[in-house]
């Protein structure tokens, strides 16, 4: 197994420093790394579609008089007149 050398190797420096230290923070920026991608990432791109899906929304006619949430719309379907076209 890798695991149990690797931690006596780790475990049988005396005062080792910096040197010691290099797996830890190899592994920590890695779980950091992958927090990221799989997390943090889509949530800001799917933020970003929404944002841009919002800013998209025109004015049906001057005559409709329309009151909402912008937070409450969950998808924009096309209307009749563009779907003709």
């Amino acid at each position: 197994m890798l695991f149990p050398d690797f931690a006596y190797a780790a475990a049988s420096a005396p005062g080792g420093g910096a040197q010691s230290m290099l797996p830890t923070i190899i592994m920590i920026a890695s779980m950091l790394a992958i927090f990221y991608f799989l997390l943090l990432r889509p949530q800001q791109k799917q933020k970003q579609e929404r944002e841009q899906m919002l800013s998209s929304i025109k004015r049906v006619a001057d005559q409709v008089k329309l009151e909402f949430d912008r937070s409450a719309i969950g998808r924009v379907t096309a209307g009749q007149g563009e779907k003709d076209a």
